[in-house]
């Protein structure tokens, strides 16, 4: 097994010639090609997801509520080492599908949250909370699934480093809660930030809501959220 350093070191070509690479991703299509969910890997650096009945940019997602059936779906038009983990992490998203995983049903509970935070319906505080909750529970399952693959696969990729970003997108559900705005290209901007989170994950929900961290986040993005707020106001 590679340690930090020395996946670190490796050149994006060397990780997607890697044997460990080229088994995971033979792996992926198959199970998709079993329980015929379709995988869509387009040339962009992001993806249009539908789920919740609203469209939110995302860098992949799985749906499995999509129109045409089951999707997995990552966009590959930028550097390797920053698509190929979005694939695994969205992969685990259809195995906690697959195996009917308590925290991604519960999500069938809150069809409106992200049509709530992209601030296109309301919903009470209770109902609000609830559904965020609900979300981050599952992704941070997602998460902690994704990097006991890299590990237990082998995959050419820092777990240090990952679990960094990890905390960014968990940390960020705080911010989404309170203003009802979701960033465009939110990874591009907690790169800023990834230096400042911890690089092994909690297990518990409640650890990733932090109002000293969500004072990064609002100094991140103070110009989006002044522009989103104004258009807000406007009748």
């Amino acid at each position: 097994m590679l340690h930090s350093f020395e996946q670190r070191s490796l050149s994006n070509q060397q990780r997607k010639n890697h044997p460990a690479v080229e088994a995971f991703t033979a792996h992926v299509k198959k199970i998709c090609q079993e329980n015929h969910v379709r995988l869509h890997m387009p040339q962009t650096k992001e993806v249009i997801c539908t789920y919740g009945d609203t469209q939110t940019r995302f860098a992949g997602f799985f749906d499995d509520k999509h129109p045409d059936g089951p999707i997995l779906s990552v966009g590959i038009g930028r550097p390797f080492d920053k698509w190929f983990p979005i694939f695994i992490h969205e992969f685990n998203h259809l195995m906690q599908w697959l195996e009917k995983s308590p925290l991604y049903t519960a999500l069938d509970q809150h069809p409106n949250i992200y049509k709530w935070f992209n601030n296109e319906v309301r919903l009470s505080p209770r109902r609000s909370e609830q559904g965020t909750k609900a979300v981050r529970a599952c992704e941070l399952d997602c998460e902690i699934r994704t990097i006991q693959m890299i590990q237990e696969r082998q995959l050419p990729f820092d777990t240090k480093q990952y679990a960094r970003k990890s905390c960014c997108y968990l940390y960020l559900y705080q911010f989404v809660e309170k203003y009802q705005f979701w960033p465009e290209c939110p990874s591009q901007k907690t790169s800023r930030i990834v230096g400042q989170m911890p690089d092994t994950l909690s297990p518990n929900e409640a650890d990733y809501v932090n109002d000293g961290i969500m004072a990064l986040y609002e100094k991140c993005y103070r110009r989006e959220l002044l522009q989103h707020q104004k258009k807000s106001s406007k009748p």
